[in-house]
């Protein structure tokens, strides 16, 4: 269901996690988001100790969202310094998504994510762009 009971469209944040968490979170709780997609890269075939940081930053940042409350965490395995990549995976979020208001968080991310992202949402009508 695409909906709520209440009627309301289902508020979906797209965000790309680096280092800031609270430049990820804040937003969700801002927002009142339903749904959040977490765009990261850990790269399967790297040493354990090499994507040991990424993964625990993507873990605390999924740690708070969920301390939020019902909040849905979609996580995206990408390469984030990828433009078409990037493009890629932000267009199709948008486009699968049925009957949502798409927030696409800018602010957090690699300038190639970010780039991406803005020109995704211009392409998308009532898409909303946020920098935090």
């Amino acid at each position: 269901m695409s909906k709520r009971d209440s009627g309301r469209r289902i508020r979906t944040m797209i965000s790309c996690v680096t280092f800031e968490t609270a430049k990820i979170v804040e937003p969700v709780k801002f927002y009142h988001a339903d749904k959040v997609h977490l765009i990261h890269y850990l790269k399967q075939d790297a040493p354990k100790d090499k994507t040991a940081l990424y993964s625990e930053f993507l873990d605390e940042v999924c740690s708070q969202i969920n301390g939020i409350g019902n909040v849905e965490i979609v996580k995206h395995n990408e390469k984030i310094n990828d433009f078409s990549e990037m493009l890629r995976t932000v267009l199709h979020i948008i486009s699968t998504g049925e009957d949502e208001e798409f927030y696409i968080n800018v602010s957090a991310g690699s300038s190639v994510y970010t780039a991406a992202a803005v020109i995704a949402s211009m392409m998308m009508p009532g898409t909303v762009p946020f920098h935090v």
